[in-house]
């Protein structure tokens, strides 16, 4: 496997930013130091790393030459005979004021001035008290005089080699690296650079679907790994990830060490264009096994850590890849993370600071890239959802939808943000279009079922939370409407108790599902159970006024002591007092004997709970009448619901 390491200074970082976009694109992944101050504690492990590779770019500027990190690298590396030979490619910064001088007075100056550095440090060090430490400054002093007793061998070699300059890729491009660089390297001479690259910057996917046929024809091409990685390029910055993903898994299966196609999937998964699934974990332990000191790996193992809960581990690991500075290619997806798992530590520990968290971390992944449209959209969710301010939710999703208007989970965003304004025509119609625009996304369908659900429109929100269903089976949320459907209007109690049963096993502590198993159990009479369904929601969240009402209804049927049923429904007065509850305390209290009839007849009232669940994220409560007619209890929805959630 050919390993191609660049150095350079920081200075000429752009450089080396132009460098590695031409690499990227023919799938060719150059392997970056942790550049500026931040690797000058690790150079000689860098630089035994860069001999160890296959070859060395050096974009070598007349700062360079007197940076002592850089140049003590360069002295590294000159231990290596094939260097010389095979290994070194340089690249000469001449678009800056101050060229390299290879005349001979040229490089005596360049060994005077690390003479002169080797002078300033010997006498900093005779300044030094005698019982001060002076270990780190000896240190210094003799990489000092190794760069010096080098220099002038270093000079003579770049001199002498074929190098290009940066004025030399300003006017040719990847031409020139082609013809240089890559030719010495070995790529696939049936590979066609310029011509690939060209592709890349068409602008219509019609066009570049064309273009790709065209080269794969004329260049009788079937499998190439670097075809298929520009074809699987093309394809994600159309948006068609799935087709990227296809090709990107072609290409290292047909090259097993073709790195960049590893790292392109586990980016993609990164962006959130799709959860951790079995085909990610494949391409994870394959590139740990050709690379196991890949950067990339990191970022896996963090993604792996948040789908498995394990939300601080993936905190930790996200935050030392930012920390380490070593490629800011990817940081606003990694911000973008961050956030996700605040939100998610949340979930299980509710402190606000994690919200805050979460908000301060998408603005920096907004930052470090204004067209993330996903960050975008999920700044726009946690506003909407557990930040409570509408207006910041509006203006983020409007941002997404400028950039991407056919993006589906922005447009179904933009939905519950219509819904959440009781502009259910509106949310409609862009449920629809999210729908529209990703068959294969399901929460649009389960809001459609659960607006119509909100109407008593039973027989038609069954065939939307069947078809969310049919289109993830494995969703927790899908399993929970449908079972919950099953459990309010049919009599098909082990469908319902099948699906809530998968629905508690994705997330045990979801309180509508354990709400929702809990009235299942109560209307099989089941009331012990009940109870315990009910006792963990509160557990949950001991302000969940609707779990001591059910605990309450339960209590009486069990047969216990009613001062607890009477303390269960004084906390549920508090946030829905009406008469029904107040009679049933005044009977309670009143004897304690020939209850049942007294009970039958408020609970024939009054004891119908309706769950909604907005994309597994909102939870409100609705209590309604069930003998007013459906026109009074829709208004009611209307009028209750959203003005009391």
């Amino acid at each position: 496997m050919k390993r191609i390491y660049i150095t350079y200074c920081w200075q000429d970082e752009k450089i080396a930013d132009i460098l590695d976009h031409y690499f990227q694109q023919v799938g060719i992944k150059l392997i970056r130091d942790k550049r500026d101050l931040h690797y000058s504690s690790s150079i000689e492990g860098f630089a035994r790393k860069m001999r160890q590779g296959s070859y060395d770019i050096c974009v070598i500027s007349n700062e360079y030459l007197r940076r002592i990190n850089c140049m003590y690298e360069i002295y590294q590396l000159l231990k290596d005979d094939n260097f010389s030979k095979k290994k070194f490619c340089p690249v000469i910064v001449d678009t800056t004021s101050e060229s390299i001088d290879f005349s001979s007075t040229g490089i005596e100056n360049y060994a005077r001035f690390w003479k002169d550095e080797l002078q300033k440090q010997d006498q900093l060090i005779n300044n030094i008290p005698e019982n001060r430490n002076k270990e780190e400054q000896i240190k210094l002093l003799k990489k000092i005089e190794a760069i010096y007793n080098n220099i002038r061998e270093f000079l003579f070699l770049l001199k002498d080699s074929k190098y290009i300059s940066t004025s030399d890729i300003e006017k040719g491009g990847i031409i020139i690296i082609g013809q240089s660089i890559f030719k010495k390297i070995g790529i696939n001479p049936r590979v066609n650079i310029e011509e690939l690259y060209n592709i890349t910057l068409t602008n219509n996917i019609e066009e570049a679907e064309t273009k790709l046929a065209e080269y794969a024809n004329n260049h009788l091409l079937k499998d190439n790994e670097y075809f298929l990685f520009t074809k699987a390029t093309i394809y994600e910055k159309f948006h068609h990830y799935d087709l990227a993903l296809y090709n990107y898994r072609l290409a290292y299966k047909i090259q097993r060490n073709f790195l960049l196609a590893y790292e392109a999937i586990i980016i993609l998964y990164l962006r959130g264009i799709y959860e951790i699934d079995d085909r990610f974990k494949e391409t994870v332990s394959l590139l740990s096994q050709i690379d196991n000191e890949n950067e990339t790996l990191q970022i896996a193992e963090a993604l792996i850590n948040l789908q498995n809960g394990n939300n601080k581990n993936a905190i930790d690991i996200f935050k030392k890849i930012v920390s380490q500075n070593s490629s800011k290619a990817y940081r606003e997806y990694i911000y973008n993370n961050l956030a996700n798992a605040y939100e998610r530590l949340y979930e299980t520990d509710p402190l606000n600071c994690y919200l805050l968290l979460a908000e301060e971390n998408y603005k920096l992944s907004i930052q470090e890239n204004p067209n993330y449209y996903q960050a975008l959209n999920n700044l726009s969710l946690l506003y909407l959802m557990k930040l409570s301010d509408l207006s910041k939710a509006q203006k983020a999703i409007s941002d997404c939808l400028a950039i991407f208007p056919q993006y589906h989970m922005g447009l179904n965003t933009q939905g519950l943000i219509y819904e959440e304004q009781h502009d259910f025509e509106k949310a409609l119609e862009y449920y629809m279009k999210s729908y529209e625009y990703s068959r294969s996304y399901s929460p649009p369908i389960n809001q459609i079922g659960r607006i119509l659900d909100y109407e008593y429109k039973n027989s038609l929100c069954k065939l939307y939370y069947s078809l969310a269903y049919e289109i993830n089976p494995k969703s927790m949320v899908n399993c929970f409407n449908l079972g919950n459907y099953y459990r309010k209007y049919t009599n098909n109690t082990e469908k319902a108790e099948e699906l809530l049963t998968y629905a508690l096993s994705v997330q045990h502590n979801n309180i509508l599902c354990n709400m929702a198993m809990g009235l299942l159990k109560y209307k099989c009479k089941d009331f012990i159970s009940a109870r315990n369904y009910f006792s963990f929601a509160l557990s949950c969240n001991p302000d969940y006024a609707c779990a001591y009402f059910c605990l309450a209804i339960s209590e009486i049927n069990i047969g216990t002591d009613y001062t607890k049923i009477i303390n269960f429904l004084d906390k549920f007065k508090k946030e829905h007092s009406c008469f029904y509850i107040n009679q049933l305390i005044c009977v309670l209290k009143k004897s304690n004997d020939n209850l049942n009839a007294d009970i039958d007849h408020v609970l024939q009232e009054y004891i119908e709970y309706e769950y909604v669940n907005i994309s597994g994220q909102i939870s409100k409560t609705l209590i309604i009448n069930p003998i007013v007619n459906i026109n009074e209890a829709y208004q009611y929805i209307i009028d209750n619901f959203y003005s009391n959630g």
